[in-house]
Formats: C-alpha cells, sequence, structure tokens
C-alpha cells in the first residue's frame, strides 16, 4: 500500500493538472508526515492483530489502514487531478490479513 500510495501521489503532483495548480510545499508536508505516521503504525502492531477489532461492527486496525490511505489517495485524485476514479491500492485479500502486504 505504501508503495502504491507513494507512486500515486508521485504521479499526481508530477502530472500537469496537479503542478499547475502549484500544490502548496505545506500540503506535500503534511503528506509525508502522514505517511510517516501511518507507517509508524503498521510498525508498532503486532501481525496478530491486524484483525482485531476494538468493538463488532467497527473496521479491524488493517481495514482502518487502508480507509485511511485510501481516503488520500482518492482526495489527491478525484479532487487535485479530477481523475473519475482512484487508483487501486492492491489485493485486499493480501494487505488486510498481512502486515508485510500492509505495509508495501
Amino acid at each position: 500500500m505504501n508503495r502504491v500510495l507513494a507512486l500515486s501521489f508521485g504521479a499526481l503532483l508530477s502530472s500537469g493538472t496537479l503542478a499547475a495548480q502549484a500544490v502548496p510545499a505545506t500540503m506535500r508536508a503534511d503528506w509525508e508526515r502522514d505517511r510517516a505516521n501511518v507507517l509508524a503504525y503498521i510498525d508498532a502492531m503486532p501481525e496478530s492483530a491486524l484483525t482485531y477489532r476494538p468493538t463488532p461492527g467497527v473496521r479491524t486496525f488493517a481495514q482502518q489502514i487502508d480507509h485511511i490511505v485510501g481516503t488520500n489517495v482518492d482526495v489527491a485524485a478525484t479532487t487535485l487531478r479530477g481523475l473519475p476514479h482512484s487508483p487501486q491500492l492492491g489485493d485486499s485479500t493480501q494487505f488486510l490479513h498481512s502486515k508485510s502486504a500492509l505495509h508495501a
């Protein structure tokens, strides 16, 4: 997810439409800080807890990470770039159950 997110956001930043909008350096810095924080959350969580639900009916830890990253990519793709759809983040059957796949 990390590599796909980095590549997707990097491609959006270097594209004509987004570059033409002159993305502020603070926006890029915020994105980099958020990325580092999400990776730290993943690193801190034991593999056995990826599917942990604090209470029935809420997202698991891995689903919450997917939600955070997916939302960030969606905003960058659809709002800033004007794309009709955000890029796929990978195979959720893999990254929702594997720490290394979630991190990647």
